[in-house]
């Protein structure tokens, strides 16, 4: 983005808190696709700058940028290169999303129920059928340490 398309001040200190995490999530969401990866952010962030009077103060600001960066995700290509990313790719999207936010982006569970929309009760359920089937997926180790 150039300067003759600047931000809002508030709004460019609170996106640039978050890049690095926004990053983060969208190279796994793509796969590890690092130019699909920066799309992506590129799409969040442009979405929440569209959207910032809607933000109101909301406590997090790093859910609410991940919030529209999964939003942007829907439509994202992913490439199959690593054996988690693989199996991360065979989850059904929400169990995918869930495992993601937590075991990769180490989001609290409530905050990823935040983030997906989902009550705490029903992320809670999402991300333990994600990690269950995560871990039937051959080539992913349990005693390997997790995902992330």
């Amino acid at each position: 983005m150039t300067r003759s398309q600047s931000i809002s001040e508030p709004f460019e200190e609170i996106a640039l808190g978050h890049l690095d995490d926004l990053y983060r999530a969208a190279l796994r969401l793509c796969g590890g696709d690092s130019r699909a990866a920066e799309r992506l952010v590129e799409d969040a962030v442009l979405d929440c700058h569209r959207r910032y009077r809607q933000y109101a103060g909301r406590p997090s600001p790093r859910l609410w940028l991940l919030q529209s960066l999964f939003r942007a995700s829907a439509d994202a290509p992913t490439v199959e290169q690593d054996p988690v990313l693989r199996a991360l790719d065979l989850l059904p999207r929400p169990r995918r999303d869930a495992v993601l936010l937590v075991d990769c982006l180490e989001t609290s569970s409530a905050g990823g129920a935040e983030v997906l929309g989902l009550s705490p009760e029903a992320f809670a359920g999402l991300l333990a059928e994600g990690r269950r089937d995560l871990l039937k997926q051959p080539g992913i180790d349990a005693a390997a340490g997790g995902i992330s």
